[in-house]
């Protein structure tokens, strides 16, 4: 149950940090052999998600626009599109502003995996906590255009791109 599609022995570990690389909920113990997508799916934070149970804060403007948008988790490909989760567009042959999008999730998602390294170089230890309680929609389409028009714009873009 935990030999992977890699050939490897593994536990799967998932977990949400904020971008002050706080870790807000982890997920455990899954067997190496599960999705990712599948076993956050299962979680209990990806089902209270999936349900509107959680204390989401309300759509915020994204900066220098009059654009509201949802909070977003940032995901790799191993993830579904929804309305709260991003994940990069697929395939190879992506245009400018796709690649441009998926690079500053990229970007994004650097933070979690830099949390791992400072947490673990740090020698912190974790503390158990109670979590309260897919096919991509048409709105989670839309939301990942929004931000791709957005990180495209004058109003998005960095100096130096």
């Amino acid at each position: 149950m935990f030999f992977n599609y890699k050939k490897t022995f593994s536990i799967v570990l998932l977990a949400l940090v904020d971008a002050q690389c706080n870790f807000i909920a982890v997920h455990v113990g899954a067997y190496g052999k599960s999705s990712d997508g599948g076993v956050f799916a299962n979680s209990s934070l990806g089902k209270a998600l999936q349900r509107g149970s959680l204390n989401v804060p309300e759509n915020s403007t994204i900066p220098n626009t009059e654009i509201q948008v949802p909070y977003v988790i940032v995901a790799d490909e191993a993830f579904p599109l929804k309305n709260y989760l991003m994940r990069p567009y697929p395939g190879d042959n992506l245009d400018d502003r796709k690649r441009n999008f998926n690079y500053r999730l990229s970007r994004a998602r650097r933070t979690s995996e830099n949390t791992f390294v400072d947490f673990t170089s740090k020698g912190h230890t974790l503390q158990n906590l109670h979590l309260q309680g897919g096919n991509a929609t048409t709105d989670a389409f839309r939301t990942r255009e929004i931000f791709t028009e957005y990180f495209n714009s004058e109003a998005g873009s960095l100096p130096w791109i």
